[in-house]
């Protein structure tokens, strides 16, 4: 049976749906709890706003509070509960509005922070629906329309925030669209779950390749080729993710100089990195690019292929080894960095060439299976984004 629409003020919707906002979802709403937080487990965990993402809680980056408050709170006011959601609204334009459903992942007493917003919905709509609604376009268009931007931050009153419109399909209907996404989102899960075994794999076997007592210094060179004449203005930065990228990519504004002169050249096959930025693992060897210009600050080198293969040595990077290393040789000052000196002094296995060969092809093999799955991973993202919004509009009815 074809669906028949009603003109509303947020567009085409179901005829059988309301058009509803969010203060009439409210049953309850508060703010969390400021306080200097610990990263030592002292009682409570608490969740702050980068623990949302992708409207999941992600809780690789935990801190704590005590329970029992020394400023005088009760903190069980603060429990969250399973259902309840989570807005930050106090945050960067880039960050605000962001949300997240409360599932107790951690099976014990939780609390939030003062950026965060707790909502405790009526009966009327299921915490998925109301979910989904928050990773719309136009959800992300009001929420940039509200903002009040401050020199460091941005915030958004719950006043402004409950005149969100939204089509509200029968709770029947609702139970279904929620089916559906809970269905998608495990698949998505799964895939995760997939793809960081593997990488756990790649890394086990990179390390097991590559730990060793040989010091770098007869294997690497440094170059320092300078841009003279501003002969290129392709500026490149090194992420620790995503290897060279434009530096336009990597930041909101450029930030390079207009007199590139003194940047450094970079061409394929060689490396780079910040030396303030390796900590994090923000070196690379360039294969996106035949050549770029990096910041005066980067230090470019590559390795004599007749004695140790890139293809081979660029693994070396994502082992727990040379994390391990760089803290004995790193330098301190304003910000840790690590010279080329501190990197030629760190050691590593370097076997014949026919076997950094192999090496190599067994984990490139293990980084193309990694990239495939996250290119999937992606798609799956982008079908379910697609999916939810004709779910919620009433496009498609289940």
């Amino acid at each position: 049976m074809k669906t028949k629409f009603k003109q509303t003020k947020i567009g085409l919707v179901p005829q059988e749906w309301d058009v509803v906002s969010f203060s009439s979802l409210f049953e309850q709403t508060q703010s969390g709890l400021s306080r200097k937080l610990s990263h030592t487990d002292i009682g409570l965990p608490v969740i702050r706003s980068n623990n949302i993402c992708e409207e999941k809680l992600v809780f690789d980056n935990v801190k704590y509070w005590f329970r029992d408050d020394n400023q005088g709170a009760k903190t069980e006011n603060y429990f969250l509960n399973d259902g309840d959601i989570l807005v930050n609204f106090i945050n960067s334009i880039a960050q605000i509005g962001k949300s997240a459903l409360f599932e107790n992942e951690l099976k014990r007493e939780t609390i939030f922070t003062t950026n965060l917003m707790r909502i405790k919905l009526k009966k009327n709509i299921f915490p998925k629906i109301f979910l989904a609604h928050t990773s719309s376009e136009r959800y992300k268009y009001f929420i940039q329309a509200i903002s009040k931007p401050a020199v460091n931050q941005a915030s958004f009153t719950l006043s402004d925030y409950g005149r969100y419109k939204i089509p509200l399909p029968t709770l029947r209907e609702q139970e279904k669209i929620s089916d559906i996404l809970s269905a998608w989102e495990e698949n998505i899960e799964l895939l995760k779950k997939l793809i960081e075994k593997k990488e756990i794999r790649y890394r086990a076997f990179a390390q097991k390749f590559l730990s060793g007592k040989q010091g770098l210094k007869n294997y690497i060179i440094e170059i320092s080729v300078k841009n003279k004449n501003n002969k290129l203005n392709n500026v490149l930065s090194v992420t620790n993710s995503k290897g060279f990228v434009n530096q336009d990519e990597q930041f909101e504004r450029v930030i390079a100089s207009k007199n590139l002169k003194t940047y450094k050249i970079v061409k394929k096959g060689q490396f780079a990195y910040n030396p303030s930025r390796i900590n994090v693992g923000s070196v690379a060897v360039l294969d996106n690019f035949e050549q770029g210009i990096v910041s005066p600050l980067y230090i470019v080198f590559e390795t004599d292929e007749k004695k140790l293969l890139r293809d081979y040595f660029k693994h070396y990077f994502k082992t727990q080894d040379f994390f391990e290393q760089m803290k004995i040789y790193i330098q301190g000052g304003v910000r840790d960095s690590l010279g080329f000196d501190g990197l030629q002094m760190m050691r590593v296995n370097i076997p014949p060439l026919s076997l950094q060969k192999k090496y190599a092809e067994i984990l490139d093999t293990l980084v193309e299976e990694i990239s495939l799955l996250k290119r999937q991973l992606e798609m799956l993202k982008i079908q379910k984004k697609g999916l939810t919004d004709k779910l919620i509009t009433g496009k498609v009815r289940v």
